[in-house]
């Protein structure tokens, strides 16, 4: 038969890794969250990015509708 010390020891045990798993849990969809937001944070720098490409070459100094003909 079990001491109760051995009952204790054992109950505080399996809270313990009940505990761990449920923070565990907790990081995971935390990561979840960050990496979908990391995900959408990259698709929007890409659609900038194309954008400011597609965009027309102004010279440094140069006044807004000086271009050069």
């Amino acid at each position: 038969a079990k001491s109760k010390a051995e009952e204790t020891a054992s109950g505080v045990t399996t809270g313990m890794i009940l505990s761990l798993r449920e923070s565990l849990q907790s990081c995971k969809d935390q990561l979840a969250t960050c990496q979908n937001e990391l995900e959408v944070a990259k698709s929007e720098i890409q659609s900038w990015h194309s954008s400011i490409q597609n965009e027309p070459v102004v010279n440094a100094g140069a006044a807004p509708g000086s271009e050069i003909i």
